[in-house]
Order: structure tokens, then C-alpha cells, then sequence
């Protein structure tokens, strides 16, 4: 059997992969406030207002 060389283009279109999920992007203020939010929170574990989650389990959801 031989094998003919084939561009990376080709090969994406011969899997049927040439389909791309855009992406969206979140604004500077988006991500601002994301960030804003997560200081709160990590405030309220610390007041004891808000139960944290654990390291282990927080990786196990990755």
C-alpha cells in the first residue's frame, strides 16, 4: 500500500472537520465584572456567608 502525500486542508476536509464553532468573546467589561464577582464570592467564603468547594472536587469537574 502506498501512501500519497495530502495537504493538512485536505485531510481536515476528507474528516469532515473544516466546520469551526465560533467562539464568543467576552468584552474587557465582561471579564472585568467576571473577575469583580469571583472577589465577592471568595469575600463571602472567607465571612463564612458562602461554602466553598473543596480543591479535589472542584478538579474532579475539570
Amino acid at each position: 500500500m502506498r501512501l500519497t502525500p495530502i495537504s493538512f486542508n485536505e485531510l481536515v476536509q476528507k474528516l469532515g472537520l473544516e466546520k469551526v464553532k465560533e467562539e464568543s468573546v467576552d468584552t474587557e467589561q465582561q471579564v472585568l465584572e467576571g473577575i469583580a464577582q469571583g472577589l465577592r464570592e471568595v469575600k463571602q467564603i472567607e465571612e463564612g456567608k458562602r461554602k466553598g468547594t473543596p480543591l479535589n472536587d472542584f478538579l474532579d469537574e475539570l
